[in-house]
């Protein structure tokens, strides 16, 4: 018998017992001796009655992990010894419920069968009935009953319903204690097997790695620097592009709006304007020849932020875009002029054929339009001309960036320009919430869930790398709206996040202070989202600011931690209490740093986790 059949056993003996007991109740009523042992025998089968509730809480626990879904359990529960019972699968799915202890848990349940058949023999229980009384005559009916008495007050006497009652219930607190040891050593053990956020943690590696490649890859004597947005997606631990575990090469997924600085002063002929590519990034096998980088950063070179010279990675470029723009990142809004040829552009997830290497072996980087890649600059300029594979970068590990072309399908607009986040929520001094213009700014609420849904999981994939500031803000999140001033369409669903061209910004080794300003960050931007406002526009502002009548380091969160009162009306109890946990730092763990694993896991399933489910609903309305 395994041990599912077992448990079946137990669950489907106990109501045989309480049955026969309230049979032998029902015929004791009519003997004049019954009363005096009424009481005992009563408190009898409510102990039984009390271990059979017991062992149907701890079968329930015990099943909650291995049975998939309700349906299965109800069939489960309300036909134990049925064919459900020996499904194929459940018996390993049970030892691996419990990996340490099934021989203990086996031991407790096969006692439980020795006690309740010990019993099932004392009431005369067989084939699951007693029908010897409902077969008696009249006359001999009182007469087997004043027998059946006097046997079960000598079987069933003081004594061995104490030791059976006790026996009982040290089976069914052994089963308690064994499934609440197994239960608080499972997150440890799935997080070992298949930890949650593995997936971003290994992502955010790529995305760190991916700064340090493209950063070595600027060559060129340009006086103006080159900037890379990072376009934010929503991203799940279960996501192809982040689940990173189950795969002999698994990979991440990134796209790169690459721009090349405006100076309005000193206007000048550039050799491309902005130019946007999709980067997988593709573990190699360890044990393959390593190649070292040809590169070093150029220390005229101006890119999006600090250069590194722990190059880790092997890029490998195709063309995305077949027009140029021109971007300025040194402002809020940043104008991305398309140039006098009118050049098309467009975004959509539809991407080129890129050869791929066969499962568990490496790219072939010197295949024919492979070559390697002399200066990142020159080679986005050779993209623009229609060469369609760009070659790659490497580094001293086999990892390798491979990038691919995104072909064109939205309605195309003539020229563009980079918006931030805190534009759209700004009011500008109209108290209407209207631009300066008249228009409208505002987003809409499915558009800002679905925004408050990215950020979240851009921290967990982006914290601690040169993309994402400490004190990251409305600033820092920008979208590709139509140059046709404020009324022009703002592709919500594309957003970016860039650092200063010119920036040298590091990031020092996480801290949990530093963690924690970047969480509470994050719950001041869910919170302005909610509300489609902005923190700095708040009446209440005004009471927190300081002596001297300016913000100081409290205000935000002090006005933050007020106005987040209002957000379980607005935004609804998931996205309230996604607020709640990032404003206040409220997570089950001690750490509130995100290198910490248990912390991460209690970030993505308080905070991701609930937005998306507050996304899941609005979208179904």
């Amino acid at each position: 018998m395994s041990g599912v059949e077992a448990a079946g056993f137990v669950l489907a003996t106990f109501p045989l017992v309480l049955s026969a007991l309230e049979h032998y109740q029902e015929g004791f009523e009519a003997l004049k001796d019954w009363w005096g042992f009424r009481t005992e025998y009563m408190g009898f089968v409510h102990a039984i009655g009390f271990q059979s509730i017991r062992f149907d809480e701890n079968l329930e626990r015990l099943l909650a992990d291995i049975i998939e879904s309700d349906a299965e359990m109800n069939d489960l529960l309300k036909d134990p010894g049925g064919q459900s019972w020996s499904k194929p699968g459940l018996e390993d799915k049970l030892r691996d419920r419990l990996p340490k202890s099934y021989d203990w848990y086996m031991n407790t349940v096969n006692s439980m069968i020795t006690d309740m058949e010990k019993l099932k023999n004392k009431l005369g229980v067989k084939d699951g009935e007693t029908g010897w009384a409902d077969n008696e005559t009249s006359a001999l009916s009182r007469v087997r009953w004043e027998y059946e008495f006097r046997r079960i007050k000598f079987t069933l006497s003081k004594k061995k319903r104490e030791k059976l009652a006790k026996a009982l219930d040290r089976h069914n607190e052994e089963l308690r204690k064994l499934l609440q040891s197994s239960d608080e050593l499972a997150p440890s053990r799935r997080y070992r097997k298949s930890p949650p956020t593995m997936s971003f943690q290994r992502a955010r590696e790529h995305a760190r790695d991916l700064h340090a490649v493209l950063t070595s890859g600027w060559r060129c004597s340009c006086q103006l620097s080159h900037g890379a947005n990072l376009l934010l997606e929503k991203r799940t631990a279960t996501d192809p592009g982040t689940d990173l575990g189950g795969t002999d090469l698994p990979y991440s997924a990134f796209k790169v709006l690459f721009c090349y600085e405006v100076n309005p002063a000193q206007p000048q002929p550039r050799p491309w304007d902005w130019h946007e590519l999709e980067i997988s990034v593709v573990e190699v096998d360890s044990d393959l020849p390593k190649t070292q980088s040809t590169f070093q950063p150029p220390p005229t070179a101006g890119f999006i932020t600090n250069p590194k010279h722990d190059f880790r990675s092997q890029v490998v470029l195709t063309e995305v875009s077949e027009s140029s723009r021109s971007s300025s990142l040194t402002s809020t809004t940043m104008s991305l002029a398309i140039k006098s040829n009118k050049k098309k552009v467009s975004f959509s997830q539809e991407t080129c054929t890129v050869s791929m290497p066969q499962k568990g072996q490496p790219p072939n980087h010197k295949t024919p339009g492979m070559a390697e890649i002399v200066d990142l600059c020159s080679t986005i300029q050779e993209a623009q001309m229609g060469k369609p594979h760009l070659g790659f970068l490497s580094d001293s590990q086999n990892r390798r960036f491979t990038f691919a072309q995104v072909k064109e399908s939205r309605e195309v607009l003539d020229s563009w320009e980079l918006v931030s986040l805190e534009s759209l929520l700004l009011r500008h001094g109209n108290a209407s919430g209207l631009s300066d213009t008249g228009e409208r700014m505002a987003l809409s609420r499915l558009e800002r869930l679905a925004v408050a849904v990215t950020l979240a999981s851009s921290l967990l994939l982006l914290h601690t790398t040169p993309w994402l500031s400490e004190r990251w803000s409305k600033r820092d999140i920008l979208f590709l709206r139509a140059n046709e001033g404020s009324s022009g369409p703002v592709i919500f669903e594309r957003p970016y996040v860039s650092r200063d061209a010119t920036s040298t910004m590091t990031r020092d080794t996480p801290t949990h202070n530093s963690c924690r300003k970047s969480i509470q960050a994050l719950g001041i931007l869910l919170l302005e989202l909610c509300f489609g406002q902005a923190l700095e526009e708040q009446p209440i502002r005004k009471n927190y600011l300081g002596p001297d009548g300016k913000p100081n380091d409290n205000t935000d969160f002090a006005t933050a931690s007020k106005w987040y009162e209002q957000a379980l009306g607005e935004g609804g109890p998931e996205y309230d209490n996604a607020i709640r946990r990032c404003i206040f730092c409220a997570f089950g763990p001690r750490s509130t740093n995100l290198e910490d694993h248990e912390f991460r896991d209690a970030v993505y399933s308080e905070v991701v986790r609930p937005l998306e489910k507050a996304l899941r609903n609005f979208e179904s309305i």
